[in-house]
C-alpha cells in the first residue's frame, strides 16, 4: 500500500509566502518527505503549492509505479480546491498555474480518482513538514478562531 500526503500553507503576514509539504509512505513507512516555499507576494498562491506538491508526488509515485505496478496507492490532500480540482469538480481561477491542468493528468494516470481523498490538516502529517520548515525560519504558529494559522516573525508582538 502506498499512500502520498500533500499540504500547503500560507504564512500569514506583511510578508507572508506559501509552503508546500509532501511525504510518501509504503507499507506505512516513511519512505520519501519534503517541503519547500513558492516564494511570497501576489503571484504566489496556494494552488502554485499545491502544484509543486503535486509535481514532486508525481515524480516519486512514478518510480514506486515502475518498481510496483500492481501496488494501491492513495492520494490525501488537506485542501479541499485541489481535491476538488483532481475530481474535475472545481477550477481555480486566479494566481493558478497553468501547468496545473497538466499535473492533474499526470497524477491520475498514477492514482485511480476513488483513492484521491481528502484529510483534515490534524490528520495529515505532512502538515508537520511545513511546520518544521516554518520552524527553521523562525516562523511559528497560532490558534485563531479554532483553525491553525502562521505568523511571521514580525507578528510576534501583537499576538
Amino acid at each position: 500500500m502506498i499512500e502520498a500526503f500533500i499540504a500547503s500553507r500560507e504564512v500569514l503576514g506583511p510578508n507572508g509566502f506559501f509552503l508546500w509539504g509532501a511525504l510518501i509512505r509504503v507499507n506505512g513507512v516513511v519512505t520519501w518527505s519534503a517541503a519547500d516555499s513558492v516564494g511570497r507576494g501576489p503571484l504566489c498562491s496556494l494552488a502554485k503549492a499545491d502544484c509543486a506538491g503535486v509535481r514532486e508526488i508525481i515524480k516519486r509515485l512514478q518510480e514506486l509505479r515502475a518498481q510496483s505496478p500492481d501496488a494501491a496507492i492513495s492520494l490525501f490532500s488537506d485542501s479541499e480546491i485541489l481535491v476538488g480540482e483532481l475530481r474535475g469538480r472545481w477550477q481555480t481561477q486566479r494566481n493558478s498555474p497553468a501547468a496545473l491542468d497538466e499535473c492533474v493528468s499526470q497524477l491520475l494516470s498514477l492514482v485511480p480518482l476513488p483513492d484521491l481523498r481528502y484529510c483534515s490538516r490534524k490528520a495529515n502529517p505532512a502538515q508537520g513538514l511545513i511546520t518544521r520548515l516554518c520552524e527553521r525560519h523562525g516562523v511559528r504558529e497560532r490558534e485563531m478562531d479554532g483553525d491553525r494559522r502562521t505568523v511571521n516573525a514580525s507578528e510576534r508582538k501583537s499576538v
